[in-house]
């Protein structure tokens, strides 16, 4: 899985927000790890210097819900809700590692198969390279299974438009 992981990291690379960005992406460990670099361009700095915010923002969302979707396919995933808190200004490169843990990976199967859905809030940061923190994140995933019996249950009748 060791060149999936590095192919698709690559690819991400070259998805043109990300491209424009200079964002570094690398996935480990079966997709259960990112880490993302994210260069201070010179045309990427906002009026006093630093790393404009949206980038921070942009460059953060994907990734849980893109986690999570290479380990559960057979899962509808996407993103709730997303958020950053700007702690101080970004005046170098940005670092950021996201982590899924095998018993978190086991509790969205389980409530997947439970339940037909799964919600998790991540938090992670983004760190200069002085390791202090420039942003921190929380990203809240929605994971559905489309072949539970609460969404394949439903009565097809009732759901029919009736003018």
């Amino acid at each position: 899985m060791k060149s999936n992981e590095w192919t698709f990291g690559r690819l991400m690379g070259l998805y043109p927000p990300f491209m424009f960005f200079g964002t570094s992406i690398r996935f480990y460990n079966n997709f259960l790890e990112a880490r993302i670099q994210q260069p201070l361009r010179w045309y990427f700095r906002n009026g006093h210097g630093t790393i404009f915010g949206g980038a921070i923002l942009a460059v953060s969302d994907p990734f849980p819900a893109i986690m999570f979707s290479k380990r559960t396919p057979w899962a509808l995933t996407w993103n709730k809700d997303h958020h950053v808190n700007f702690i101080k200004p970004g005046k170098s490169k940005l670092y950021a590692h996201i982590r899924i843990s095998q018993e978190l990976l086991q509790n969205a199967h389980d409530a997947l198969n439970r339940e037909g859905r799964f919600i998790h809030t991540f938090h992670w940061s983004f760190d200069d390279i002085q390791g202090e923190v420039v942003a921190e994140v929380s990203s809240t995933v929605y994971m559905r299974n489309p072949k539970h019996e609460r969404y394949t249950n439903r009565n097809v009748e009732e759901e029919k438009f009736n003018p």
